[in-house]
Protein backbone atom coordinates (compact mmCIF):
# COMPACT_ATOMS: atom_id res chain seq x y z
CA UNK A 1 0.00 0.00 0.00
CA UNK A 2 1.30 3.43 -0.82
CA UNK A 3 2.14 5.47 2.25
CA UNK A 4 -0.19 8.44 2.70
CA UNK A 5 2.80 10.74 3.04
CA UNK A 6 3.81 9.90 -0.52
CA UNK A 7 0.47 10.99 -1.96
CA UNK A 8 0.33 13.96 -4.26
CA UNK A 9 1.18 16.92 -1.99
CA UNK A 10 -1.50 19.04 -3.66
CA UNK A 11 -4.10 16.93 -1.88
CA UNK A 12 -2.81 16.77 1.66
CA UNK A 13 -4.97 19.72 2.65
CA UNK A 14 -8.00 18.29 0.81
CA UNK A 15 -7.92 15.05 2.76
CA UNK A 16 -7.89 16.61 6.21
CA UNK A 17 -11.22 16.48 7.93
CA UNK A 18 -12.95 14.75 5.00
CA UNK A 19 -13.10 11.25 6.47
CA UNK A 20 -16.13 11.92 8.66
CA UNK A 21 -18.29 13.90 6.29
CA UNK A 22 -18.85 13.61 2.55
CA UNK A 23 -21.70 16.02 1.97
CA UNK A 24 -20.59 19.46 3.15
CA UNK A 25 -19.49 20.83 -0.22
CA UNK A 26 -21.04 23.04 -2.83
CA UNK A 27 -23.10 21.64 -5.69
CA UNK A 28 -22.13 21.67 -9.35
CA UNK A 29 -24.18 24.27 -11.18
CA UNK A 30 -26.63 22.68 -13.56
CA UNK A 31 -26.55 25.73 -15.80
CA UNK A 32 -23.04 24.78 -16.83
CA UNK A 33 -24.48 21.90 -18.82
CA UNK A 34 -27.74 23.40 -20.06
CA UNK A 35 -26.62 23.83 -23.65
CA UNK A 36 -25.67 21.06 -26.03
CA UNK A 37 -21.99 21.51 -26.87
CA UNK A 38 -19.63 19.17 -28.62
CA UNK A 39 -17.13 17.04 -26.77
CA UNK A 40 -14.30 18.90 -28.48
CA UNK A 41 -15.56 22.30 -27.32
CA UNK A 42 -16.09 21.01 -23.80
CA UNK A 43 -12.56 19.64 -23.64
CA UNK A 44 -11.14 22.96 -24.80
CA UNK A 45 -12.97 24.75 -21.99
CA UNK A 46 -11.79 22.20 -19.45
CA UNK A 47 -8.17 22.39 -20.60
CA UNK A 48 -8.30 26.16 -20.28
CA UNK A 49 -9.68 25.83 -16.75
CA UNK A 50 -6.86 23.49 -15.82
CA UNK A 51 -4.23 25.86 -17.19
CA UNK A 52 -5.72 28.63 -15.02
CA UNK A 53 -5.52 26.51 -11.90
CA UNK A 54 -9.25 25.85 -11.56
CA UNK A 55 -8.72 22.09 -11.52
CA UNK A 56 -6.14 20.04 -9.72
CA UNK A 57 -4.53 17.19 -11.59
CA UNK A 58 -4.05 13.98 -9.67
CA UNK A 59 -1.57 11.35 -10.76
CA UNK A 60 -2.51 7.67 -10.54
CA UNK A 61 -1.42 5.96 -7.34
CA UNK A 62 -1.05 2.26 -6.66
CA UNK A 63 -1.16 -0.09 -3.71
CA UNK A 64 -1.26 -3.84 -3.29
CA UNK A 65 -4.82 -5.00 -2.88
CA UNK A 66 -5.33 -7.43 -0.06
CA UNK A 67 -7.46 -9.92 -1.84
CA UNK A 68 -7.09 -12.73 -1.40
CA UNK A 69 -16.83 -21.39 -21.94
CA UNK A 70 -20.04 -20.52 -21.06
CA UNK A 71 -21.97 -22.76 -23.49
CA UNK A 72 -25.04 -20.77 -24.38
CA UNK A 73 -27.31 -23.72 -24.93
CA UNK A 74 -30.91 -23.27 -23.88
CA UNK A 75 -32.12 -25.14 -20.83
CA UNK A 76 -34.56 -27.92 -21.54
CA UNK A 77 -37.34 -28.31 -19.01
CA UNK A 78 -37.05 -32.07 -19.54
CA UNK A 79 -33.35 -32.16 -18.72
CA UNK A 80 -32.31 -34.76 -16.17
CA UNK A 81 -30.86 -33.52 -12.90
CA UNK A 82 -28.64 -35.54 -10.61
CA UNK A 83 -28.96 -35.02 -6.87
CA UNK A 84 -26.04 -35.50 -4.52
CA UNK A 85 -26.91 -35.68 -0.84
CA UNK A 86 -24.66 -34.63 2.06
CA UNK A 87 -22.74 -37.90 2.02
CA UNK A 88 -22.08 -37.58 -1.70
CA UNK A 89 -24.29 -40.52 -2.71
CA UNK A 90 -26.06 -40.06 -6.01
CA UNK A 91 -29.82 -39.88 -5.65
CA UNK A 92 -32.55 -40.53 -8.21
CA UNK A 93 -32.44 -38.50 -11.38
CA UNK A 94 -35.24 -35.97 -11.50
CA UNK A 95 -36.72 -34.15 -14.45
CA UNK A 96 -37.98 -30.65 -15.00
CA UNK A 97 -36.93 -29.35 -11.56
CA UNK A 98 -35.59 -26.12 -12.97
CA UNK A 99 -37.67 -22.97 -12.85
CA UNK A 100 -40.56 -23.08 -15.30
CA UNK A 101 -39.26 -19.86 -16.82
CA UNK A 102 -36.56 -21.92 -18.55
CA UNK A 103 -38.93 -22.47 -21.46
CA UNK A 104 -39.16 -18.74 -21.94
CA UNK A 105 -35.44 -18.16 -22.33
CA UNK A 106 -34.45 -15.29 -24.56
CA UNK A 107 -33.58 -15.93 -28.22
CA UNK A 108 -29.93 -15.43 -27.31
CA UNK A 109 -30.06 -18.69 -25.38
CA UNK A 110 -30.54 -20.64 -28.61
CA UNK A 111 -27.34 -19.30 -30.17
CA UNK A 112 -24.17 -20.95 -28.83
CA UNK A 113 -21.48 -18.47 -27.80
CA UNK A 114 -17.86 -19.28 -27.13
CA UNK A 115 -17.57 -17.52 -23.81
CA UNK A 116 -16.64 -20.43 -21.59
CA UNK A 117 -12.92 -20.82 -20.97
CA UNK A 118 -13.07 -24.53 -20.29
CA UNK A 119 -14.69 -27.12 -18.08
CA UNK A 120 -11.64 -28.16 -16.06
CA UNK A 121 -11.20 -27.01 -12.48
CA UNK A 122 -7.58 -26.14 -11.68
CA UNK A 123 -5.84 -26.61 -8.32
CA UNK A 124 -6.69 -23.03 -7.26
CA UNK A 125 -10.42 -23.67 -7.68
CA UNK A 126 -13.04 -25.04 -5.31
CA UNK A 127 -13.92 -28.72 -5.73
CA UNK A 128 -16.60 -28.86 -3.03
CA UNK A 129 -18.29 -26.90 -0.24
CA UNK A 130 -19.56 -28.71 2.84
CA UNK A 131 -21.72 -27.04 5.48
CA UNK A 132 -22.86 -28.36 8.87
CA UNK A 133 -25.09 -26.49 11.26
CA UNK A 134 -24.51 -23.37 9.14
CA UNK A 135 -27.33 -20.82 8.70
CA UNK A 136 -30.05 -22.45 6.53
CA UNK A 137 -28.36 -25.85 6.44
CA UNK A 138 -28.20 -28.57 9.04
CA UNK A 139 -26.01 -30.54 6.64
CA UNK A 140 -25.19 -29.84 3.03
CA UNK A 141 -22.61 -30.51 0.36
CA UNK A 142 -22.18 -29.13 -3.12
CA UNK A 143 -19.72 -30.44 -5.71
CA UNK A 144 -18.55 -27.45 -7.70
CA UNK A 145 -17.89 -26.93 -11.38
CA UNK A 146 -16.24 -24.12 -13.26
CA UNK A 147 -19.58 -22.31 -13.50
CA UNK A 148 -22.09 -22.54 -10.67
CA UNK A 149 -25.40 -20.70 -11.13
CA UNK A 150 -27.34 -21.11 -7.88
CA UNK A 151 -31.09 -20.86 -8.22
CA UNK A 152 -34.15 -21.97 -6.28
CA UNK A 153 -37.06 -20.60 -4.30
CA UNK A 154 -36.75 -17.65 -1.97
CA UNK A 155 -35.18 -18.63 1.37
CA UNK A 156 -33.86 -21.84 -0.19
CA UNK A 157 -30.29 -21.25 0.97
CA UNK A 158 -28.58 -19.67 -2.05
CA UNK A 159 -27.28 -16.72 -0.06
CA UNK A 160 -26.20 -19.05 2.76
CA UNK A 161 -23.85 -20.79 0.33
CA UNK A 162 -22.41 -17.46 -0.75
CA UNK A 163 -22.16 -16.43 2.92
CA UNK A 164 -19.98 -19.50 3.49
CA UNK A 165 -17.67 -18.23 0.75
CA UNK A 166 -17.71 -14.75 2.30
CA UNK A 167 -16.69 -16.31 5.61
CA UNK A 168 -13.87 -18.17 3.87
CA UNK A 169 -12.76 -14.93 2.19
CA UNK A 170 -12.57 -13.03 5.50
CA UNK A 171 -10.88 -15.85 7.42
CA UNK A 172 -8.32 -16.39 4.64
CA UNK A 173 -7.60 -12.67 4.47
CA UNK A 174 -6.77 -12.82 8.19
CA UNK A 175 -4.85 -16.09 7.92
CA UNK A 176 -2.71 -15.03 4.95
CA UNK A 177 -1.09 -12.42 7.22
CA UNK A 178 -0.36 -14.68 10.20
CA UNK A 179 2.11 -17.43 10.96
CA UNK A 180 0.11 -20.66 11.36
CA UNK A 181 -0.22 -22.37 14.73
CA UNK A 182 0.31 -26.11 15.09
CA UNK A 183 -2.84 -27.98 16.14
CA UNK A 184 -4.63 -31.28 15.84
CA UNK A 185 -7.97 -31.60 14.08
CA UNK A 186 -9.89 -34.73 13.11
CA UNK A 187 -6.97 -36.81 14.34
CA UNK A 188 -4.38 -35.06 12.15
CA UNK A 189 -1.65 -32.54 12.85
CA UNK A 190 -2.39 -29.39 10.90
CA UNK A 191 -1.92 -25.65 10.66
CA UNK A 192 -4.56 -23.59 12.43
CA UNK A 193 -5.60 -20.03 13.16
CA UNK A 194 -7.65 -18.37 15.89
CA UNK A 195 -9.36 -15.07 15.13
CA UNK A 196 -12.07 -12.86 16.64
CA UNK A 197 -15.61 -12.86 15.29
CA UNK A 198 -15.09 -9.19 14.41
CA UNK A 199 -12.91 -10.34 11.50
CA UNK A 200 -16.08 -11.31 9.61
CA UNK A 201 -17.94 -8.74 7.55
CA UNK A 202 -21.23 -10.66 7.78
CA UNK A 203 -23.36 -10.84 10.98
CA UNK A 204 -22.48 -13.84 13.11
CA UNK A 205 -25.43 -13.82 15.55
CA UNK A 206 -27.42 -16.18 13.30
CA UNK A 207 -24.48 -18.16 11.94
CA UNK A 208 -25.60 -21.47 13.46
CA UNK A 209 -28.58 -23.48 12.22
CA UNK A 210 -31.68 -22.61 14.29
CA UNK A 211 -29.44 -20.85 16.86
CA UNK A 212 -27.84 -24.16 17.83
CA UNK A 213 -25.29 -24.26 20.64
CA UNK A 214 -23.04 -26.36 18.43
CA UNK A 215 -20.55 -24.48 16.24
CA UNK A 216 -21.21 -24.08 12.54
CA UNK A 217 -18.76 -25.72 10.15
CA UNK A 218 -17.64 -24.57 6.71
CA UNK A 219 -15.34 -26.91 4.79
CA UNK A 220 -13.83 -25.72 1.50
CA UNK A 221 -11.99 -28.39 -0.48
CA UNK A 222 -9.77 -27.38 -3.40
CA UNK A 223 -9.01 -29.38 -6.50
CA UNK A 224 -5.52 -30.06 -5.12
CA UNK A 225 -7.11 -31.91 -2.18
CA UNK A 226 -6.40 -29.32 0.51
CA UNK A 227 -9.25 -28.56 2.91
CA UNK A 228 -9.85 -25.41 4.91
CA UNK A 229 -12.24 -26.02 7.80
CA UNK A 230 -13.76 -23.10 9.71
CA UNK A 231 -15.65 -23.45 13.03
CA UNK A 232 -17.92 -20.57 14.01
CA UNK A 233 -20.10 -19.66 16.97
CA UNK A 234 -21.32 -16.22 18.09
CA UNK A 235 -19.89 -16.67 21.61
CA UNK A 236 -16.55 -18.22 20.70
CA UNK A 237 -13.44 -17.22 18.76
CA UNK A 238 -13.30 -18.50 15.19
CA UNK A 239 -11.04 -21.50 14.61
CA UNK A 240 -9.70 -22.48 11.20
CA UNK A 241 -7.70 -25.57 10.20
CA UNK A 242 -5.79 -26.53 7.06
CA UNK A 243 -5.87 -30.24 6.24
CA UNK A 244 -3.57 -31.26 3.40
CA UNK A 245 -1.43 -34.15 2.20
CA UNK A 246 1.73 -32.09 2.37
CA UNK A 247 3.87 -31.12 5.35
CA UNK A 248 2.26 -28.86 7.92
CA UNK A 249 3.00 -25.29 6.74
CA UNK A 250 4.98 -23.21 9.23
CA UNK A 251 5.03 -19.93 7.27
CA UNK A 252 2.44 -17.73 5.58
CA UNK A 253 3.95 -18.41 2.14
CA UNK A 254 3.82 -22.18 2.70
CA UNK A 255 0.20 -21.89 3.79
CA UNK A 256 -0.65 -19.91 0.65
CA UNK A 257 1.03 -22.53 -1.55
CA UNK A 258 -1.00 -25.34 -0.03
CA UNK A 259 -4.29 -23.41 -0.09
CA UNK A 260 -4.05 -20.93 -2.98
CA UNK A 261 -7.71 -19.89 -3.02
CA UNK A 262 -8.24 -16.35 -4.31
CA UNK A 263 -11.84 -15.31 -3.74
CA UNK A 264 -13.23 -12.11 -5.26
CA UNK A 265 -16.44 -11.22 -3.45
CA UNK A 266 -18.39 -8.47 -5.17
CA UNK A 267 -19.89 -6.22 -2.48
CA UNK A 268 -23.40 -4.83 -2.46
CA UNK A 269 -23.59 -2.13 -5.13
CA UNK A 270 -25.39 1.16 -4.62
CA UNK A 271 -25.84 4.69 -5.96
CA UNK A 272 -22.87 6.95 -6.58
CA UNK A 273 -22.35 9.79 -4.11
CA UNK A 274 -23.48 13.21 -5.30
CA UNK A 275 -20.68 15.07 -3.50
CA UNK A 276 -17.51 13.00 -3.17
CA UNK A 277 -14.29 14.49 -1.85
CA UNK A 278 -10.73 13.33 -2.40
CA UNK A 279 -9.77 11.03 0.49
CA UNK A 280 -6.55 9.41 1.65
CA UNK A 281 -5.03 6.37 0.00
CA UNK A 282 -5.50 4.44 3.24
CA UNK A 283 -9.23 5.15 3.36
CA UNK A 284 -9.82 4.18 -0.26
CA UNK A 285 -7.63 1.07 -0.11
CA UNK A 286 -9.59 -0.21 2.89
CA UNK A 287 -12.99 0.47 1.32
CA UNK A 288 -12.43 -0.27 -2.39
CA UNK A 289 -13.84 -3.79 -2.24
CA UNK A 290 -16.34 -3.37 0.60
CA UNK A 291 -19.99 -2.35 0.90
CA UNK A 292 -18.95 1.33 0.91
CA UNK A 293 -17.18 1.12 -2.45
CA UNK A 294 -20.10 2.76 -4.29
CA UNK A 295 -19.58 5.91 -2.20
CA UNK A 296 -15.98 6.21 -3.41
CA UNK A 297 -16.23 5.45 -7.13
CA UNK A 298 -14.42 8.62 -8.24
CA UNK A 299 -11.69 8.16 -5.60
CA UNK A 300 -11.10 4.60 -6.75
CA UNK A 301 -10.97 5.49 -10.43
CA UNK A 302 -8.71 8.52 -10.00
CA UNK A 303 -6.08 6.16 -8.59
CA UNK A 304 -6.12 3.84 -11.60
CA UNK A 305 -3.31 3.97 -14.13
CA UNK A 306 -4.08 5.25 -17.62
CA UNK A 307 -4.07 1.67 -18.90
CA UNK A 308 -6.44 0.50 -16.15
CA UNK A 309 -8.81 3.40 -16.70
CA UNK A 310 -8.79 2.80 -20.46
CA UNK A 311 -9.68 -0.88 -19.86
CA UNK A 312 -12.51 0.19 -17.55
CA UNK A 313 -13.80 2.85 -19.94
CA UNK A 314 -13.70 0.52 -22.95
CA UNK A 315 -15.66 -2.16 -21.10
CA UNK A 316 -18.31 0.33 -20.01
CA UNK A 317 -18.62 1.73 -23.52
CA UNK A 318 -18.96 -1.75 -24.99
CA UNK A 319 -22.35 -1.97 -23.28
CA UNK A 320 -23.19 1.72 -23.88
CA UNK A 321 -21.64 2.62 -27.26
CA UNK A 322 -23.04 6.14 -27.07
CA UNK A 323 -21.17 6.83 -23.81
CA UNK A 324 -17.55 7.82 -23.24
CA UNK A 325 -15.96 8.51 -19.86
CA UNK A 326 -13.48 11.05 -18.56
CA UNK A 327 -11.09 10.48 -15.68
CA UNK A 328 -12.25 11.99 -12.37
CA UNK A 329 -10.88 15.39 -11.30
CA UNK A 330 -10.46 17.26 -8.07
CA UNK A 331 -12.13 20.60 -8.73
CA UNK A 332 -10.44 22.72 -6.11
CA UNK A 333 -9.85 23.19 -2.42
CA UNK A 334 -13.02 22.44 -0.51
CA UNK A 335 -14.84 21.36 -3.67
CA UNK A 336 -16.19 17.90 -4.55
CA UNK A 337 -14.63 15.71 -7.20
CA UNK A 338 -16.02 15.59 -10.71
CA UNK A 339 -16.28 12.73 -13.18
CA UNK A 340 -17.85 13.54 -16.52
CA UNK A 341 -19.27 11.24 -19.16
CA UNK A 342 -20.43 12.10 -22.65
CA UNK A 343 -23.70 10.68 -23.91
CA UNK A 344 -24.26 11.41 -27.59
CA UNK A 345 -21.62 14.15 -27.22
CA UNK A 346 -23.46 15.89 -24.36
CA UNK A 347 -21.43 16.18 -21.10
CA UNK A 348 -22.96 15.09 -17.79
CA UNK A 349 -21.66 14.35 -14.32
CA UNK A 350 -21.71 10.64 -13.43
CA UNK A 351 -24.15 11.27 -10.57
CA UNK A 352 -26.74 12.33 -13.14
CA UNK A 353 -26.60 8.98 -14.93
CA UNK A 354 -29.24 6.30 -14.46
CA UNK A 355 -28.82 3.75 -11.70
CA UNK A 356 -28.34 0.95 -14.23
CA UNK A 357 -25.26 2.68 -15.68
CA UNK A 358 -23.92 3.41 -12.19
CA UNK A 359 -24.24 -0.25 -11.21
CA UNK A 360 -22.72 -1.43 -14.50
CA UNK A 361 -19.68 0.81 -13.95
CA UNK A 362 -19.22 -0.61 -10.47
CA UNK A 363 -19.64 -4.17 -11.76
CA UNK A 364 -16.98 -3.61 -14.44
CA UNK A 365 -14.65 -2.11 -11.83
CA UNK A 366 -15.08 -5.12 -9.54
CA UNK A 367 -14.56 -7.57 -12.40
CA UNK A 368 -11.22 -5.95 -13.21
CA UNK A 369 -9.92 -7.81 -10.16
CA UNK A 370 -10.45 -11.12 -11.95
CA UNK A 371 -7.99 -13.62 -13.43
CA UNK A 372 -7.96 -17.31 -14.34
CA UNK A 373 -6.96 -18.32 -10.81
CA UNK A 374 -9.65 -16.15 -9.16
CA UNK A 375 -13.07 -17.35 -7.97
CA UNK A 376 -15.98 -14.92 -8.35
CA UNK A 377 -18.74 -14.70 -5.71
CA UNK A 378 -21.75 -12.66 -6.83
CA UNK A 379 -25.20 -12.43 -5.23
CA UNK A 380 -28.27 -11.48 -7.31
CA UNK A 381 -26.57 -9.22 -9.87
CA UNK A 382 -29.82 -9.04 -11.86
CA UNK A 383 -31.64 -6.68 -9.49
CA UNK A 384 -30.65 -3.46 -11.26
CA UNK A 385 -29.67 -4.68 -14.74
CA UNK A 386 -31.73 -5.07 -17.90
CA UNK A 387 -31.77 -8.70 -19.21
CA UNK A 388 -29.34 -7.80 -22.02
CA UNK A 389 -26.90 -6.38 -19.47
CA UNK A 390 -27.37 -9.47 -17.31
CA UNK A 391 -26.26 -11.63 -20.23
CA UNK A 392 -23.32 -9.32 -20.95
CA UNK A 393 -22.38 -9.37 -17.26
CA UNK A 394 -22.23 -13.18 -17.22
CA UNK A 395 -20.16 -13.24 -20.41
CA UNK A 396 -17.76 -10.69 -18.90
CA UNK A 397 -17.50 -12.71 -15.68
CA UNK A 398 -16.68 -15.84 -17.69
CA UNK A 399 -13.87 -13.99 -19.49
CA UNK A 400 -12.39 -12.51 -16.34
CA UNK A 401 -12.61 -15.37 -13.81
CA UNK A 402 -11.59 -18.99 -13.72
CA UNK A 403 -14.53 -20.11 -11.55
CA UNK A 404 -17.91 -18.49 -10.88
CA UNK A 405 -20.57 -18.67 -8.17
CA UNK A 406 -23.67 -16.58 -8.92
CA UNK A 407 -26.96 -16.70 -6.99
CA UNK A 408 -29.88 -15.50 -9.09
CA UNK A 409 -33.56 -15.78 -9.99
CA UNK A 410 -33.01 -14.25 -13.42
CA UNK A 411 -34.48 -16.23 -16.36
CA UNK A 412 -32.03 -14.39 -18.64
CA UNK A 413 -28.98 -15.63 -16.70
CA UNK A 414 -30.36 -19.13 -16.22
CA UNK A 415 -31.41 -19.20 -19.86
CA UNK A 416 -27.91 -18.65 -21.27
CA UNK A 417 -26.24 -21.19 -18.98
CA UNK A 418 -25.62 -24.76 -19.90
CA UNK A 419 -27.90 -27.11 -17.97
CA UNK A 420 -24.90 -28.62 -16.18
CA UNK A 421 -23.95 -25.19 -14.84
CA UNK A 422 -27.23 -24.60 -12.98
CA UNK A 423 -27.86 -25.89 -9.46
CA UNK A 424 -31.28 -25.77 -7.82
CA UNK A 425 -30.75 -25.34 -4.07
CA UNK A 426 -33.07 -26.70 -1.39
CA UNK A 427 -32.24 -26.15 2.27
CA UNK A 428 -35.21 -28.26 3.31
CA UNK A 429 -33.85 -31.30 1.47
CA UNK A 430 -30.21 -30.38 2.05
CA UNK A 431 -29.46 -30.91 -1.62
CA UNK A 432 -28.25 -29.22 -4.78
CA UNK A 433 -29.72 -30.50 -8.03
CA UNK A 434 -27.35 -29.98 -10.93
CA UNK A 435 -28.59 -30.29 -14.48
CA UNK A 436 -27.04 -32.74 -16.91
CA UNK A 437 -26.34 -32.15 -20.56
CA UNK A 438 -28.61 -34.17 -22.87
Amino acid sequence: MQDDKKSNPDHQELTRGREASLGDSSDIFLSEFDSEISAEEYHKVRQKDVSQGKFIKVGATKWDHEEVDWSIDGLDAESAFVTADFDGRAAESRHGELAPDSKAASPRAKTPKKTRKGSVIIDDHIASIQLKNFKKFRSFRIDCGVTNILTGRNNAGKSSILDALRVAHDVLKFSFRRVPELSEFEGKSCASFTLPTSALKIPIDNITWNYSDEPALVRITLKNGSQFVILLHPDQPIRAFLISNGPVPRTTSAFRRQFPLNLVVVPTLGPVEENEHYLTDKTISSSENTRTAHRHLRNILIRKTDEEFREFSDEVSSAWPEISLERPRVLGHGEPMEMMFFEDRIPREVFWSGFGLQVWMQMVLQFMRGSDNCVLVLDEPDIYLHPELQVRMVELAARKFGQIFIATHSPAIIGIAGAEDVLTISAKEGSAIRGTQN
